[in-house]
């Protein structure tokens, strides 16, 4: 994000969404629909290297 440029880490047939980065930088955390068991809160490497991991499992609603 720096630097301006953009590299997607996922790749599924669902939407990733929600974006956050925790303070040390080194994990991206997101909302996605489209994951083996269902949607849920995942987290990532920032890198993109390693395995997606599941943080929460259901649906979510954002605040209106």
């Amino acid at each position: 994000m720096r630097r301006g440029t953009g590299e997607r880490i996922t790749c599924d047939d669902g939407v990733d969404d929600s974006v956050t980065w925790p303070p040390d930088g080194e994990r991206v955390a997101f909302y996605s629909t489209g994951r083996e068991g269902g949607p849920g809160i995942f987290w990532q490497q920032a890198s993109g290297a390693g395995e997606i991991e599941r943080l929460a499992t259901g649906l979510y609603r954002p605040e209106t």
